[in-house]
């Protein structure tokens, strides 16, 4: 399928043939409250949701107490309440994405593969997965990746103007195939793949993810020419992971047991929410065959699962071992270590979910210290910035608060070097180099 509300609706009509269960449609809302609330007006067994975020909103926990006998089953992309009613659906990705990255080295003809993707705290185990089965299949090959980031981290996955902007840059240093991870703005890194190509003559290629996006963009009004440049897809078998909770809500194997007779924290007290996993074992992942993947790369594709589902690989889920991590940037810096001491220009102030690159040039006369700090009163100086060092997260400092916090310090041998600077926090914040 081309898109995943069509793997949905593909897993219901499955169930209805299969399973005898009545399903009934929900009239579109304008707002996930009002979608819910729709939902729970028909009295339902069960709920299903592929969670995106428009559900942000929505408080869990006290909808599952609300309705103690009806059963949620979330698909995905949403902190879990718990509870004896609860039930999420959770994919082995780094499975699926050790399948792009064997596939991705086994492509490229320039040796360089690149990797786009979103919040790495939520979907890092995709780059650190790819980039081990890449390195499975050819140990040479070189890996460059990107993320972008955002204050609100769900809502960084639907930048299609980020995506495209990421897979420019990986494409200028020489990546020749690109994977993204990037939610539905993963459409501007391929879009983007397509754009170079025309460009420049290259032999480029997007992989897709989480649904056959050949199939998607072949939907799309003047889509061909993107499709024409997806060598395959990570397809994250949605339809059958609803299928597979619709058959086992049926077979009593989700059921709210005797939630409907007790209080509800008492309920949640004696039982845990379950937890449904599609992994290769049960057909949660596929390499879509639809597009451009070779004889040679599908015999490839079903011997690393085989060795996946006997356990003879097991795919990397953390890793900063990529050849070279940039990140997306709201701005360039120059910062110059001479003869002892360190200027940078031009001066900058971040706000929260910006982030700048610091193009650092040394004669090695000197360490360089990064300089962070509140432009007071706007910021609060307990919640520091993030600093990111080629991939590396240094995470939040332990500073005590003053109008300026020596956050990062660091020596340097010469040359030159890049150092991202991510704002995670909120307010105006000043940074500045010595």
């Amino acid at each position: 399928s081309g898109n995943i509300a069509e793997q949905f609706e593909a897993s219901v009509q499955q169930a209805e043939n299969e399973l005898g269960v009545e399903v009934q449609e929900l009239a579109p809302q304008t707002d996930a409250v009002g979608q819910i609330a729709a939902a729970m007006a028909l009295e339902p067994d069960l709920v299903i949701m592929a969670l995106d975020s428009e559900f942000l909103g929505v408080d869990w926990a006290k909808l599952t107490e609300d309705y103690p006998t009806t059963h949620f089953v979330s698909i995905a992309h949403i902190d879990s309440p718990g509870g004896a009613n609860w039930t999420d659906v959770e994919f082995a990705d780094a499975e699926g994405a050790f399948l792009a990255g064997a596939v991705a080295a086994s492509r490229t003809e320039t040796g360089v593969i690149g990797y786009v993707g979103a919040q790495p705290g939520l979907v890092g185990v995709f780059r650190a997965a790819f980039e081990h089965g890449a390195r499975h299949v050819d140990p040479t090959v070189e890996v460059l990746s990107i993320d972008s980031l955002a204050e609100t981290a769900y809502l960084v996955f639907g930048d299609v103007p980020r995506a495209a902007a990421s897979a420019r840059i990986l494409l200028e240093a020489g990546a020749d195939v690109i994977f993204h991870a990037h939610g539905t703005g993963g459409i501007g890194a391929l879009a983007e793949v397509a754009d170079y190509h025309e460009e420049t003559g290259a032999e480029v290629w997007g992989i897709g993810v989480d649904s056959d996006e050949y199939l998607k963009f072949l939907s799309f009004p003047g889509g061909e020419s993107v499709a024409d440049r997806i060598h395959t897809s990570l397809v994250k078998r949605f339809d059958l992971a609803a299928f597979v909770a619709i058959q086992q809500f049926q077979d009593g194997l989700l059921s709210v047991s005797d939630a409907s007779d007790s209080e509800p924290d008492e309920a949640r007290e004696d039982e845990s929410s379950a937890t449904i996993l599609m992994d290769l074992s049960n057909g949660g992942f596929s390499m879509a065959t639809t597009s451009y993947l070779s004889s040679e790369e599908e015999v490839l594709v079903a011997d690393l699962t085989d060795r996946i589902i006997k356990g003879e690989i097991e795919p990397e889920e953390w890793s900063m071992d990529a050849t070279t991590h940039y990140h997306s940037t709201d701005a360039v810096v120059l910062a110059t270590v001479s003869e002892g001491s360190c200027s940078m220009a031009p001066q900058v102030s971040l706000t929260s979910g910006q982030s700048i690159r610091i193009s650092l040039t040394s004669d090695g006369s000197a360490g360089a210290g990064l300089m962070v700090g509140p432009l007071a009163p706007s910021a609060d100086p307990n919640r520091l910035p993030t600093l990111v060092d080629r991939g590396s997260w240094l995470g939040d400092q332990d500073l005590w608060a003053a109008s300026w916090s020596n956050l990062w310090s660091f020596a340097f041998p010469g040359g030159s070097t890049h150092l991202p600077v991510i704002v995670t926090s909120p307010g105006n914040w000043a940074i500045a180099c010595q």
